[in-house]
């Protein structure tokens, strides 16, 4: 956690912006959505609802990326169902591992970011 507080705040914005996004996808998604994002992750199978394909989201969106409703999937305001409850609600995680580097309303921008970050990436790997 203290390197992607440090990521944050000693990087320029767009560096660490990418590369908090796919470190963040890869610890945090990749075990339901799969590497590519396909909804393919190996604990896709165990889940009693298909994970979605987030590479199909601006497709199923008239060709734009819905950051904001990604954002709020991600930070836990919208609830989606897996595997028979919500999705992890990762915003609050975010900020739970911030809380230990710096202060509570630090942790907020630092869990804001991250889950920026994370959409961001997202959007990165649009078909």
């Amino acid at each position: 956690m203290a390197l992607a507080v440090s990521t944050l705040l000693f990087t320029s914005p767009a560096t660490a912006q990418e590369a908090t996004g796919k470190r963040d996808y890869m610890r945090a998604c990749v075990s339901c959505h799969g590497a590519s994002g396909k909804g393919d992750g190996p604990m896709a199978d165990l889940l009693k609802v298909q994970v979605s394909d987030l590479t199909k989201l601006s497709a199923s969106n008239d060709g734009t990326f819905p950051l904001h409703d990604v954002m709020m999937f991600i930070d836990g305001r919208s609830r989606i169902r897996a595997h028979g409850g919500d999705m992890p609600i990762w915003g609050q995680r975010f900020v739970q591992d911030a809380e230990d580097y710096v202060a509570r309303y630090e942790a907020e921008n630092v869990a804001e970011r991250r889950v920026l970050s994370l959409a961001l990436y997202i959007e990165s790997i649009q078909e």
